[in-house]
């Protein structure tokens, strides 16, 4: 178990091996655990996938599993899912009880639209994707709900806009050596 924080907060985190230099840049031990299908987000290469990393990677999902049930985890939060099969894990997630945040910067569900079966096989796998109206969805900006949606091809029901900038106004006091 991790201990992050005064508060005692214990936190894992769970991610693919694609970047493996990040691991020094966190006071968390990181586990390297899940495959990342199509690590390069280009169209092209999310084309050429078959969308496996858009809809279901089912080592990921059981390797998701066996954390889930060595660690018990009160609140699960995503970042960077593209290549992961994020529609299975968050289908698996909500089907446990889980109400997880997705925070997104990109439209990683874009490459699910990209094959010419996209929305017959999405909706072979996982219905009208009505789990995803359990998913509290954090975007970095409106354009990008609005790109989600159209991807998924549904309303996104408990959404978030948290910028992913800010603005800082420059110093202008004089740096005192």
């Amino acid at each position: 178990e991790i201990v992050a924080g005064q508060r005692g907060h214990e936190i894992e985190v769970l991610t693919s091996d694609y970047f493996t230099d990040d691991a020094s840049q966190m006071d968390l031990p990181v586990h390297r655990i899940l495959s990342c299908a199509s690590p390069n987000r280009s169209m092209a290469d999310a084309a050429a996938d078959g969308v496996g990393g858009s809809f279901l990677l089912p080592r990921n999902l059981r390797l998701l599993s066996s954390e889930i049930i060595r660690f018990k985890p009160d609140r699960i939060l995503c970042f960077n899912m593209a290549g992961l099969g994020p529609l299975g894990l968050l289908q698996y997630l909500v089907g446990l009880g889980y109400r997880p945040v997705v925070f997104l910067m990109d439209d990683i569900f874009k490459a699910s639209t990209l094959h010419p079966d996209a929305r017959r096989n999405f909706r072979r796998g996982f219905g009208r994707g009505t789990h995803l109206s359990q998913v509290a969805f954090a975007f970095m900006s409106q354009n990008l709900r609005s790109e989600v949606e159209e991807s998924l091809g549904r309303t996104v029901d408990h959404a978030s806009i948290v910028p992913g900038w800010a603005e800082v106004q420059p110093n202008r006091q004089p740096i005192e050596a």
